[in-house]
């Protein structure tokens, strides 16, 4: 529950490098004076009054760029394979701890995450568990996920039927008591 608690509170887009970069671009490149009223678009004073309108426009229009660009860079492969996302490394603990989690944001819908061990169990040894890794590594070890077709494929996003939903929480009860 502490690892769900601190992925609630990570960002994939940095604040501080979107008001720094947006900043740069105004200021530094001039991209303000695209807001005068002078139909061309300039990077330097063109003794045309700012319209701020058009301030808007462009403010927003650069905050997105920025945004996207971030996005884009960490899905990035090169980057994306050697400084996973936290919620990659969630599911890897889920799978290396052999625990699924079935998490709802809403009454209806949720996700779930299928954390099945490469090698079975989760009560191992450290020397055995680096060794499940390396042969899982080698591509020989089973899939973690539940299709054969996507063996990577170990998150889901799920619907629940309303009656499904309370056959669940009526055993859910039960258990408790």
């Amino acid at each position: 529950m502490n690892e769900l608690n601190e992925l609630q509170c990570n960002k994939i887009i940095s604040t501080n490098f979107t008001l720094l970069a947006y900043a740069v671009l105004m200021e530094g490149f001039g991209f303000r004076y695209w807001t005068s009223h002078s139909p061309d678009l300039e990077f330097q004073s063109a003794n045309s009054p700012l319209n701020y309108v058009l301030h808007f426009f462009v403010t927003a229009l650069i905050i997105y760029a920025i945004g996207i660009v971030q996005y884009v860079f960490w899905y990035l492969p090169p980057i994306k394979n050697n400084f996973p996302m936290k919620h990659d490394e969630f599911t890897d603990l889920c799978s290396i701890a052999n625990i699924s989690v079935l998490m709802f944001d809403e009454t209806y819908h949720g996700y779930y995450i299928h954390g099945r061990s490469p090698y079975g169990q989760a009560e191992v040894s450290i020397e055995m568990l680096k060794l499940a890794l390396d042969f899982e590594e080698s591509g020989k070890a089973h899939f973690r996920g539940i299709s054969e077709t996507e063996p990577e494929m170990q998150t889901f996003e799920i619907f629940i039927p309303e009656k499904l939903l309370n056959h669940y929480k009526a055993d859910f009860l039960k258990t408790i008591e």
